[in-house]
C-alpha cells in the first residue's frame, strides 16, 4: 500500500497553507506595534457593542410582557 504525500488535501498542503495565512497575518497585524496595539483596542471595542447587542437582545426576549416599556401603557395616562 502505497500513500502519496504531494497529493492535494494531504496534511503537508494544509499545513503550508496554515502557515501562509499565518505568515499574512503576522506581517500584516503583528509584526509592528503601532498596527497591533490599534488593532487590539479596535478588538476589543467592536467584541464589546456586539456583546452589548446580544445580550440586549436576549434580555428583552426572555423577559418580554415584564418590563416597564411593555406594560407602560397599562399605567401611564397619555
Amino acid at each position: 500500500m502505497s500513500v502519496s504525500v504531494l497529493a492535494v488535501g494531504t496534511p503537508y498542503v494544509v499545513a503550508d497553507r496554515a502557515e501562509q495565512l499565518a505568515n499574512t497575518l503576522y506581517n500584516a497585524i503583528v509584526k509592528r506595534n503601532s498596527v497591533f496595539v490599534p488593532t487590539i483596542f479596535a478588538g476589543a471595542f467592536a467584541f464589546s457593542i456586539g456583546f452589548d447587542v446580544g445580550i440586549t437582545k436576549f434580555w428583552d426576549t426572555w423577559n418580554k410582557g415584564k418590563q416597564w416599556k411593555d406594560i407602560r401603557e397599562k399605567y401611564v395616562e397619555a
